[in-house]
C-alpha cells in the first residue's frame, strides 16, 4: 500500500487506532524510517506529531512566541540532504549536520530514508491517542513567521506526486518509569 500527495500542496495524517491504555513518556529524538518516491527534482517532507485528547481532539500546546501550537514534536527533511542528515543521526540519534555533497535525487526512484525529528519530552495520559502529520508543507498550525514558503521551494523544484510506502516506521524513545 502506498500513500500519494502533491508536492508543495499536501499533507497526510496517520492516527493510533486505539489510545494509550496507560502513560506513554517520550523523551529525546523521534525519527521515522520511510521508503519514499518523487516525480519532482527534490522532496522536502515536513514532519508533526500530535497528542490527541480522549475526544480526538489535537492537544495545543503553546510554542516558543506565545503562539497555539498543537505538535509536541517536528521535523524537517530534504531528500537532497538525506545523506547529510542520516551520516551522523544512525549512530548517535542526536541531529547534526556535517557538511556533505548534495545527495543526487533521481525522479521516480525509490529511497529509504531516516527522518530524525527535534528532540522532544512528552507524557501522554490514558486516553490520549498519536497523530502524525507527513507532507510537503508546515502544518496549518505553524505561524506565518515561521512557515517554510518562497525562496528555493518552487514548483519546478519541489511540484509533483510524492509516495510514501506503508511499511514505514516511527521509532518513539520511550521512558520506561518503575
Amino acid at each position: 500500500m502506498a500513500f500519494e500527495y502533491q508536492g508543495l500542496r499536501e499533507n497526510i495524517e496517520f492516527t493510533l487506532d486505539h489510545p494509550f491504555t496507560d502513560s506513554f513518556e517520550i523523551v529525546g529524538s523521534p525519527y521515522l524510517e520511510l521508503e519514499v518516491i518523487t516525480e519532482a527534482q527534490d522532496l522536502d517532507l515536513f514532519v508533526y506529531l500530535r497528542a490527541l485528547t480522549a475526544d480526538k481532539q489535537p492537544l495545543v500546546l503553546v510554542g516558543n512566541h506565545g503562539e497555539p501550537m498543537d505538535s509536541f514534536a517536528r521535523g524537517y527533511f530534504r531528500l537532497s540532504h538525506r545523506e547529510e542528515v542520516e551520516k551522523d543521526f544512525k549512530k548517535d540519534k542526536v541531529i547534526s549536520q556535517s557538511p556533505a555533497p548534495k545527495s543526487e535525487v533521481v525522479p521516480g526512484k525509490k529511497y529509504a530514508i531516516t527522518v530524525p525529528l527535534f528532540p522532544t519530552a512528552f507524557l501522554f495520559d490514558p486516553g490520549q491517542s498519536l497523530q502524525v502529520e507527513i507532507g510537503s508543507v508546515n502544518s496549518k498550525s505553524v505561524i506565518p513567521a515561521m512557515r517554510h514558503e518562497g525562496g528555493d521551494r518552487t514548483e519546478e523544484r519541489f511540484g509533483g506526486r510524492n509516495v510514501i510506502f506503508s511499511h514505514g516506521k516511527l521509532v518513539l524513545p520511550r521512558v520506561h518509569r518503575a
